[in-house]
């Protein structure tokens, strides 16, 4: 239920719900139901602030969560905050205050969420092309073969959030495939994986590092983490101006992409009984079609036709 906001006419940000509100009379009423095991519940958005200041409120009756959107970035830019739920069935609360005027809002939703919740990157910059229209950097992700994050989406700041859990087996390693807009962009990769789920991307905690340039498969390896819900974040910077051991700095031209994972002792399939891989990936991503000539380290055994990868020492 929304007031003070009406469905714009302009073409939507990702062919959603897509409102001109009124900072100072909007309201919306989210009615959300959700299993036992749920403790608390994320909601996103979509928010172009028009320039002017613009703050959210998110309620659930008893607790608030303020978000302030800066509005010196033009366009949009994706928000969310976590709420405790209360029973089997709560209604969330999200209004506007700020300077007069109107703002831009899209896919507002909710969703139950186990993991904790990391603060945002500093914002980075998109790319623009020679007609000055900007795009994210980041075409496409993908998790084992299925396709995350897809589109013409662009986020003002540099940084989007995949909602939803993505599930993987324990010990399991993972792909994940990063598809980027220019495929010459000396850009590096750096994915950090908030193990001790504190809701803090540390140094220690970054899993994968490259600087391979177009499409790569970077592989996450889980055999480190306990059953749970983990935060990941995937970076892609220009090495030049960027340091990579930082999960939040943020200079000149970037993405930051969060997502969440769910490690589950069942998630897993039967053992992968291919004996001859179709290719081996390095720490990094790269691909290699043999072992031969290579540096001792550990690496990826890929079977094409196989769930489940090996992690071989060599």
């Amino acid at each position: 239920m929304l007031s003070g906001a009406e469905v714009s006419a302009e073409k939507p940000y990702s062919g959603q719900q897509h409102v001109w509100a009124t900072r100072t009379v909007f309201a919306a009423e989210l009615d959300f139901t959700h299993d036992q095991s749920a403790s608390k519940v994320l909601i996103s958005c979509y928010v172009d602030p028009r320039g002017k200041a613009t703050v959210l409120h998110f309620s659930n009756g008893s607790e608030t969560r303020q978000l302030y959107v800066d509005h010196t970035l033009i366009g949009y830019r994706q928000v969310a905050v976590v709420l405790p739920t209360s029973g089997l069935s709560s209604t969330f609360t999200i209004t506007a205050s700020g300077s007069d005027g109107q703002f831009l809002l899209d896919e507002l939703k909710a969703e139950s969420f186990g993991a904790a919740l990391c603060e945002r990157p500093q914002p980075t910059q998109t790319l623009a092309n020679y007609n000055g229209v900007q795009h994210d950097m980041i075409r496409s992700i993908s998790l084992n073969g299925k396709e995350l994050l897809s589109g013409e989406a662009f986020a003002a700041d540099g940084y989007s959030l995949i909602t939803g859990k993505h599930t993987a087996a324990a010990d399991d390693i993972l792909l994940l495939d990063v598809q980027p807009e220019d495929a010459d962009a000396l850009y590096g990769y750096g994915v950090w994986i908030d193990a001790d789920r504190n809701g803090v991307f540390v140094p220690e905690e970054r899993v994968a590092l490259s600087s391979v340039q177009g499409t790569l498969s970077l592989p996450l390896v889980t055999a480190d983490l306990q059953e749970g819900n983990y935060a990941v974040r995937v970076r892609m910077l220009d090495q030049r101006s960027n340091d990579l051991s930082d999960a939040y700095a943020g200079n000149t031209w970037g993405q930051s992409i969060d997502l969440f994972l769910q490690v589950s002792k069942d998630a897993g399939s039967a053992p992968c009984r291919c004996t001859q891989p179709d290719y081996f990936l390095d720490l990094s991503g790269k691909k290699l079609m043999s072992l031969d000539n290579v540096p001792a380290g550990m690496y990826i055994k890929v079977s094409e036709n196989c769930t489940e990868k090996t992690l071989v020492a060599w």
